[in-house]
């Protein structure tokens, strides 16, 4: 499985977002929250400093078109945007891929 696979797992979700001044993916933004949360990041502030703590790694790790890496504040109004539902459903088919 690739190192994108899980930008990949969330590319299906309907981006709710508005498109004006839209600078990442939603899939990215939700990727990253969800490497920062795996990593024991609890909090946005917390997410935020993981960000800022590896930025090259993750930027590596994760090819996004743009930089810089999305902030806690976008990770955060992308979260308030999407069903929670739908993100723990295409995290379960992540989850069940990489097994």
């Amino acid at each position: 499985m690739s190192q994108g696979a899980i930008v990949e797992a969330f590319a299906a979700l309907d981006d709710c977002r508005r498109p004006a001044g839209m600078r990442h993916q939603q899939s990215l933004c939700l990727a990253l929250f969800t490497r920062a949360v795996a990593a024991g990041n609890r909090g946005f502030i917390a997410i935020g400093d993981c960000l800022k703590a590896y930025p090259d790694e993750l930027w590596e790790l994760f090819k996004p078109e743009k930089k810089p890496l999305p902030s806690y504040s976008m990770l955060r109004r992308t979260l308030l945007r999407i069903a929670q539902q739908r993100y723990s459903a295409c995290l379960s088919v992540f989850f069940e891929l990489t097994q």
